[in-house]
């Protein structure tokens, strides 16, 4: 693998995503003979949205342990469209898109909603692992790729949920820039934000690039200009759609269904910190509030050892992830959820950690974190 680069990427992503499919198999086995899974809607936040619970004596372990939250709002979607239940208006159109494709061609959209997911993560993993490589080396990049999958809500990139499709575009958005495959950025840039719109935040670590790259003169490239401007116009697009579509735009079903506003970036986390003071925090927002602590001290870490896109790509996350407001008193509550695509913070971990020792303490406590979760 000396000399094939890329071989090499391909083999540790396609390998780690792997074991954690593996992995996630034996422990749902193991929780579903324990009888310790729900196997219908026990509880009012267990939704199937219209779809059967999946019970069978193996399709029970194997998929239904899967048909959690926001899984069922996507198959949903790519069942029904917008049109049905306007909550979904919040997810944007990409992945059910392609669930909905997987159903075209006979696959049960559960199974194809996973299917993506395994996809994207080994891809993402191995355009990771390559982009890293340069960075790092070959140990930086495989320790990067490795806590890229053990951290707290890593299972996330094995489930049916966006956010592995949307690593694999936001990585591949840089990785293509920095190459100086500028059309091509784009285009990744844009897919992602159609995929999670927070990806708007490529928009700097694009101009970041582009700035060295042009000699501080971006603007004498188009291909560039479309990089940067992609990922803001998908946004746009996005809105312009729902409303020629008659439909409302994502802030007023973010503001009247999920109960989630604008506000002052870090204000979900100065209550936090302020009700952990004064009256303790559940577990789940207890672990949010840590989650963000890493991801804040690792990304004074990238703005330290990674180029500088890097860091960028971390701070625009975190500004644009801290700029809403939980007015259902839960606030932070998806914070460590959404950790998972600002990779540049495990790129930075794994500068950081160079002693074996240390590097062994970080993977194997993500890891007993991760599988408790």
């Amino acid at each position: 693998t000396q000399d094939h680069p890329w071989r090499r990427a391909l083999l540790w992503g396609v390998g780690l995503t792997l074991a954690a499919r593996l992995l996630a198999l034996g422990f749902g086995l193991l929780l579903w003979q324990a009888e310790d899974v729900p196997r219908g809607p026990e509880r009012e936040d267990q939704l199937y949205l219209g779809s059967e619970p999946i019970v069978g004596p193996v399709s029970g372990w194997t998929l239904g342990v899967w048909q959690r939250h926001d899984t069922m709002h996507y198959i949903a979607i790519a069942n029904e469209g917008y049109l049905t239940d306007r909550n979904n208006i919040v997810f944007p159109p990409l992945y059910p898109m392609l669930i909905r494709g997987g159903t075209a061609v006979g696959l049960d959209p559960l199974v194809a909603a996973l299917l993506i997911s395994t996809v994207a993560t080994a891809l993402a993993l191995a355009v990771l692992f390559r982009m890293t490589e340069e960075i790092l080396g070959s140990i930086g990049a495989q320790h990067t790729v490795i806590y890229q999958v053990v951290i707290p809500f890593g299972y996330i990139l094995i489930a049916g949920y966006a956010e592995p499709l949307m690593l694999l575009l936001t990585v591949l958005a840089l990785y293509l820039a920095r190459q100086n495959h500028w059309a091509l950025a784009g285009l990744s840039a844009f897919l992602a934000t159609m995929t999670r719109s927070h990806a708007v935040a490529l928009a700097l670590p694009l101009l970041a690039i582009a700035w060295k790259r042009f000699n501080h003169r971006p603007w004498q490239s188009v291909g560039a200009w479309w990089a940067v401007a992609a990922a803001p116009l998908a946004v746009v697009a996005h809105q312009a759609y729902l409303i020629y579509s008659g439909l409302p735009t994502t802030y007023e079903v973010y503001r009247d269904r999920w109960r989630s506003v604008g506000a002052v970036p870090g204000y979900d986390a100065w209550l936090s910190v302020r009700e952990l003071v004064t009256d303790g925090l559940p577990a789940a927002r207890l672990l949010a509030l840590l989650a963000l602590a890493v991801v804040v001290t690792l990304t004074v870490v990238a703005f330290r050892k990674l180029p500088i896109e890097f860091g960028l790509y971390s701070l625009a996350m975190l500004l644009i992830v801290l700029s809403r407001h939980d007015q259902a008193g839960r606030p932070l509550l998806s914070f460590a959820r959404q950790a998972i695509v600002i990779f540049p913070a495990w790129m930075a971990l794994a500068a950081w950690v160079r002693s074996r020792t240390g590097h062994l303490i970080v993977t194997y406590g993500a890891l007993v974190l991760n599988l408790l979760l």
